[in-house]
This record gives structure tokens, C-alpha cells and sequence, in this order.
């Protein structure tokens, strides 16, 4: 992470490798020199970041703050986990390569975000793809075919 000194007690979260790329609504940009600060760390400064902009609106990115609180969820992510909205994939990401988890269901209501995260990423080589299943489903209606850890 460019800029930011990783002072959590949780491991540092890694960033896919990102090209730009969009589809439909959906694009990816980079950003220099973005004013950020942390969620958890009291880190303040400028650097690059990524965003997923929807009609040109952010909807999520790579800043610290959106870093720092995913941090803790990855730390915790066992055995059968449920991935609520793709995102960037960054939690995705670093949750696939986790030997303790099993299995990974993304439950994600947008199929066209699913296609820009193969756009904008080598998201079928991500470590750990084979536990991975895509459900394109509203939130409020999926139902875990397993319990969930």
C-alpha cells in the first residue's frame, strides 16, 4: 500500500492486479495522489488508488480507509464463507487465498460487476478459485445452501 504503514493486528490486505477496463454502468479508474486517511489507523496523506465507479460515481475503491475495515473480515473468513457484493474483489481476493477457508460463495445482484471484475482483473487465476461459486441473486433473497461459518 502506497503511503500507508500497515499498523493493524491483522495481515495486510493485497490488491489484485488491476488493468482499467468497464462495462455497461461499470468502470474502473486510477487516481493519483487521492487525500486519504485511515478507518482503524490514524494515517493521514495522498496516493494512488483504484475506484469502481458506477455512471461515474464511486462505489468502492482501493483507498486506506476501505482497506483498513475489510482487514478485520479476512482475518476472521473460515471454512464455508459468504461474500455479500463483489466490490473490487479485494476481500474476495485475499479470502480466496486463505488456506482455512473451504468455500466461497459471492452472492452479487449485478452480473454486470461480475463482468467487470473478469474485465479489470485475472480473477480465474486468483489463488484459491476452485472454492469459489457466483450466485447473481438480491441479498435479501439468498439462501445459503450450507451453514455458514
Amino acid at each position: 500500500m502506497t503511503g500507508l504503514r500497515w499498523k493493524l493486528p491483522w495481515p495486510e490486505l493485497k490488491i489484485p492486479a488491476y488493468r482499467l477496463a468497464g462495462s455497461g454502468l461499470w468502470a474502473l479508474k486510477k487516481f493519483d495522489d487521492i487525500a486519504q486517511q485511515g478507518y482503524f489507523q490514524n494515517q493521514h496523506g495522498t496516493g494512488p488508488i483504484y475506484a469502481l465507479l458506477q455512471n461515474n460515481q464511486s462505489w468502492m475503491s482501493t483507498a486506506w480507509d476501505e482497506l483498513d475495515s475489510q482487514a478485520p473480515h479476512v482475518a476472521a473468513a473460515h471454512g464455508n464463507v459468504v461474500v455479500m457484493g463483489a466490490g473490487m474483489g479485494v476481500i474476495l481476493y485475499n479470502i480466496l487465498a486463505r488456506p482455512e477457508v473451504t468455500h466461497v460463495t459471492l452472492v452479487e445482484r449485478d452480473a454486470q460487476v461480475i463482468e467487470v471484475l473478469k474485465q479489470i482483473s485475472d480473477l480465474s487465476e486468483w489463488e484459491g478459485i476452485d472454492k469459489l461459486t457466483i450466485t447473481i441473486v438480491d441479498a435479501f433473497d439468498f439462501q445459503p445452501a450450507a451453514p455458514v461459518d
